[in-house]
This record gives C-alpha cells, structure tokens and sequence, in this order.
C-alpha cells in the first residue's frame, strides 16, 4: 500500500475544483473525479493481506457520477455526498483483486495456501451502506473532499469477498481448491 494515497486524491481534485477547470461540464468533473478515485484505490488493498484491486470499473463510476450530477442539479434538497455511494458501489461492482500472493490465514481445513487463483469482490456495497457525512456550505474544497474520503473509508469496511486458492490439505491428500474470504479494503491517507 502507498501512504498518502487520499492525500494525493484531495490534492489533485483541489487543485481542479478550486480552479473551476470544469466550469460546468459535470462530465469532465465525472472523469477526473473517476480518475482520481481509480488511483488513489490502486493504491491500496484489502485489509488483511494488502492485496490491491486489479481493475475498477471506471466506466461504470463516470457515469453514474454523471447522472448524480444531473440529479443534484435538478434538486433542491440532495447534495453529491448524498447520491454518490451508488457511483462508488458502481466502481467495485463484479471485480477482481490481483492475483497476488496466496492469503496469509489457510482455506478451512488446510494447513497453507500455495497460490492465489482468483478473487473476487463479491460485496461491493449498497447505497445504505453508503454513510453521508453533512457539509456546510462553504467556498473551500477541503470540506466536502475530507467528508468525501471519510465516507469513502467508512464504505471500503464494508467491501468484501473471497479468494479461489490452491491450498495444501493435511497429507496425505494432495493439494486442491480452497476458498479464503476476505473483508474490508485500506487506501492510506
């Protein structure tokens, strides 16, 4: 994991936000806010064993974001932090971790992992699981961009899955499949 992975991400949209190099296309502010988000998660890994996300579907994330920003406009009572957990969700849904190294705790009833297969993300959330931390309104970024990355952390805690191993059974069998779950993702700040 890389320390100052969050930092680098409310650096980078700060800059911009604060630069109003978006001026009002929502879908440039979708991308490099997609962007940002996809950097700063590759820089990260699942709790325990610090396996990274192979791919995001930033895709997926642009353009839900996208269509939040439409709704916020055409709201009076909704903000970004409200609506954008279904974007953040949308990213993790249906992907992958690197097939990295095996998990350190064995597949049940094994006595090791010898190489890690697959893993899958198999809980990328629910917009309930989505925790809104209230802005004020305010001329700076910094706000909205630190209750951004709170919200974000508290949904990574909930990101879960599980890892398809070759695992070592106690002899004399020989080895086969395991399956070791996984839960929660950690990008450093």
């Amino acid at each position: 994991m890389t320390p100052g992975a969050w930092s680098s991400f409310k650096q980078t949209l700060k800059l911009q936000m604060e630069s109003f190099s978006y001026g009002n296309d929502s879908s440039a502010f979708a991308k490099a806010f997609t962007q940002a988000y996809d950097t700063a998660i590759k820089q990260g890994g699942d709790t325990l064993n610090q396996i990274p996300l192979l791919v995001g579907n930033t895709t997926a994330m642009e353009q839900t974001l996208a269509a939040c920003l439409l709704e916020i406009q055409l709201s009076s009572n909704k903000t970004l932090l409200d609506i954008i957990g279904r974007a953040i969700i949308a990213y993790w849904s249906g992907q992958s971790l690197l097939q990295g190294p095996p998990p350190i705790i064995p597949a049940i009833g094994t006595i090791s992992n010898i190489t890690n297969n697959q893993s899958i993300v198999l809980n990328a959330g629910t917009p309930g699981d989505w925790t809104v931390i209230p802005v004020p309104p305010s001329k700076s970024s910094d706000q909205f961009l630190n209750s951004f990355v709170t919200s974000a952390k508290l949904h990574l805690s909930t990101v879960s899955g599980f890892f398809i191993v070759t695992a070592q059974y106690p002899p004399p069998a020989p080895p086969a499949p395991g399956i070791v779950n996984w839960s929660g993702y950690t990008v450093l700040d």
